[in-house]
């Protein structure tokens, strides 16, 4: 009898702690956003030419939110990946919309140095932005990045599909919505 009330101890000790870590989701570079099924909030922050591009203009279309930054070398790691995964579904026709784009956010502070990372890796989309205030923007806060690379995958419509994907997922997950 003393060796089940000790079982049924430490089993409730590990429901409870299980319960206590699988809700603090320490993983993920967000703090407390949007869920998957929700619709990504909008942004409008300034291209490489100083034009204001707004991710709600990208609507009807895959799009992958990207946060990154020159200086990281994590992110600049992964852009050949995601190059090949810009390249194989840009101009494809999905189910329920045509075309993918990647909406780059930059954590840059230096013009240059944004710039030469884009030319340099050649990121070949047009969607790059950056307010060139590094972490002092209202991006880490609007969107709870908390660490990059990190980014949203959203569908047409603008709801949000996963965070924080690995590339690999997320080619998956077009594919599995082409036509």
């Amino acid at each position: 009898m003393f060796l089940f009330r000790k079982i049924i101890s430490l089993l409730i000790i590990f429901l409870a702690l299980t319960s206590l870590f699988t809700s603090c989701n320490f993983n993920s570079p967000f703090s407390a956003i949007e869920n998957n099924g929700d619709t990504l909030r909008d942004i409008t922050m300034p291209d490489t030419s100083g034009k204001l591009l707004s991710l709600s203009s990208m609507r009807g279309k895959y799009v992958l939110v990207d946060f990154w930054a020159s200086w990281c070398v994590p992110c600049r790691e992964q852009d050949a990946q995601l190059v090949k995964l810009y390249s194989d579904f840009h101009a494809k026709h999905f189910r329920d919309a045509s075309g993918f784009r990647v909406y780059s956010i930059s954590f840059d502070a230096d013009r240059s140095r944004w710039i030469g990372a884009i030319r340099d890796d050649s990121l070949i989309w047009a969607d790059h932005v950056s307010r060139l205030t590094g972490w002092d923007s209202s991006v880490v806060e609007d969107f709870g990045v908390s660490a990059i690379p990190a980014n949203f995958l959203i569908d047409p419509k603008g709801k949000i599909l996963g965070m924080n994907l690995s590339l690999v997922t997320v080619n998956t997950i077009l594919t599995h919505r082409l036509r």
